[in-house]
Formats: C-alpha cells, sequence, structure tokens
C-alpha cells in the first residue's frame, strides 16, 4: 500500500492508529498474495509433476514447505498478542483499543476474537516446528500431532482478519476494503515460460528426430540440426544440442 494511502488513513484517524492500521492491511494484502501463489503453483498437478521433472522433485518440495511456513508466520502475526517478551505487536489484537465508539469497539473486539481462533491452527505450526522445535513434537512417536491445517483454514483465517479491517473502513473512512488484491501474476508467469521452454526443446528434438529412432547422444543428427540452421557443427555446439535433446526427453 502506498505512502499517500499511509497519509489519507492517519489524516481521517490520527497517526498512531492511522499507520498500525495500513500496517495490518499491508500485512493482510501480502499474505493473501502470497495465498495466491501458493495455489496458483501447487494446485495443479499437471504443473506441479512439470515443475518436479525441472527441479527434480526435491527443489520443488523445498519451495512448497518454505511458502508453507511463510503462510503459517503471516496468519500468526496477523492475530498475535498485543505484546510479546514486553514489545509491543503490529496485530489486530491491537484494534479495539484504537476505536472510540463502544459499539465499534465491541464488534471490532467480537470479530478479533473470531480471527484469534481462525488462526490457532498456524499458531500450533509456529510454536512447535517454526519458531521453535518442540522436543516432544521432534522425538516422540507418541507426541500428539501438530494441528490439521491445509490452504483452505488460511484463507478462512485471511477472511476473519479482512472482516476486521472492513468494519472498521466502513464506519470510520466511509469506504469498503475488498476481499481480493490484484497481483502481477508473477507464480502463472513462470509457470507458463516453464513450459514455453519444455516445448522449445521438445520441438528442437522432434525436428531433429521426426522418427524417434535416433540416439540423444548421435553426433551426425546434432551436425546436420546446427548445418540447416547455417552453423559450424563444433563440438561445443553439438554437445550443446544434445544437452537440450536430453532435456526434452525428460520432460516427456
Amino acid at each position: 500500500m502506498s505512502d499517500k494511502l499511509k497519509q489519507e488513513y492517519q489524516n481521517k484517524l490520527g497517526e498512531e492508529f492511522g499507520a498500525v492500521f495500513h500496517g495490518l492491511r499491508n500485512d493482510w494484502a501480502w499474505g493473501l498474495m502470497r495465498t495466491k501463489e501458493f495455489r496458483e503453483l501447487f494446485s495443479n498437478a499437471e504443473d506441479v509433476e512439470l515443475l518436479n521433472s525441472i527441479s527434480g522433485g526435491g527443489f520443488l518440495w523445498d519451495i512448497q514447505h518454505i511458502f508453507w511456513d511463510d503462510l503459517m508466520l503471516r496468519v500468526t502475526r496477523l492475530t498475535d498478542p498485543i505484546r510479546t517478551a514486553g514489545k509491543a505487536n503490529l496485530t489486530v489484537q491491537g484494534l479495539p483499543d484504537f476505536c472510540t465508539d463502544p459499539e465499534l469497539c465491541k464488534e471490532v473486539r467480537r470479530l478479533v476474537g473470531v480471527a484469534v481462533d481462525a488462526a490457532g491452527f498456524a499458531r500450533d505450526w509456529r510454536n512447535q516446528r517454526i519458531s521453535h522445535r518442540d522436543l516432544t513434537q521432534a522425538i516422540s512417536p507418541n507426541a500428539e500431532p501438530l494441528a490439521p491445517a491445509n490452504l483452505r483454514q488460511v484463507e478462512t483465517a485471511l477472511d476473519a482478519v479482512h472482516a476486521i479491517l472492513n468494519v472498521i473502513s466502513e464506519r470510520l473512512l466511509d469506504s469498503s476494503i475488498a476481499n481480493d488484491i490484484v497481483i502481477r501474476p508473477r507464480t502463472r508467469a513462470f509457470v507458463s515460460y516453464v513450459k514455453q521452454l519444455v516445448e522449445a526443446v521438445q520441438y528442437i528434438d522432434s525436428f531433429i528426430d521426426p522418427s524417434g529412432n535416433l540416439r540423444i547422444t548421435d553426433h551426425g543428427a546434432a551436425s546436420d540440426f546446427l548445418q540447416k540452421l547455417g552453423y559450424k557443427p563444433t563440438m561445443e555446439k553439438v554437445k550443446r544440442i544434445i544437452e537440450l535433446r536430453e532435456a526434452a526427453r525428460r520432460f516427456k
């Protein structure tokens, strides 16, 4: 969110309240963006299979877990207690104290309770596996499992945070906050570019060997292809063509 919007909030809500509200709206929006990216990357089985074939499986697994842990942290930070170890937190739990209207304060406090409950599963993950490594959880086969967690629960928790921000915005800023954000298609573009690269190397392989009967390491076929393109078939260029053909077969 822009500095201009932050200034607008501060003008209407007061300097501290406006800064806190702006910061929370920012954090909520980033959480929603990361949720969209997670769904974009990992909800389509064919895309996951393709990305696994490129990364060898393990790297994409790492990315999925990094994204997931980030989502757990984002959800918990939004709904944390007002203070931790004596230090103040940016959290929706602090918003009721800024609401001078008793009815609004009561409604915000109720919605905060809903959001804190909705984020409970993420707090279990953060406290026992992400921020800390619970000893019993780590080594005991009889340890109580972590709270069930899925992307829909993340979305529900973010919806609950949105409800808090929106009711304040409607009452005090005379505007609604849409429960959605428009983001640059970073993840979608990444998957699209990967598909284009795969199709390109597969096209090269099919052009060199339409019948599919030649060995991938056939230097003669690679040399013929380079000559058709007007290139001198040096060993380095032949090696590059063979590597492209190997990649093409890996994605089939």
